[in-house]
């Protein structure tokens, strides 16, 4: 498996499991919502890191021009 989609995986493991830790949080209140907001905001930024990491796959396997 290439490098960077293990780190894809990695990436979109961590921002799923920050979505259902602030869903969770919210859900029964047991933070208040301001800190709620910052793991989302974290999830946001993960997920920006998994678009440009699974850019960076996409374009390194597509076939080089001689």
């Amino acid at each position: 498996m290439p490098v960077l989609l293990r780190i894809a995986f990695i990436l979109t493991a961590v921002m799923v499991a920050l979505i259902i830790v602030g869903g969770a949080g919210l859900l029964l209140d047991l933070a208040p919502f301001e800190q709620m907001v910052w793991v989302f905001m974290a999830a946001l930024a993960i997920a920006t890191l998994d678009f440009i990491v699974i850019v960076l796959g996409v374009a390194a396997a597509l076939p080089r021009r001689p």
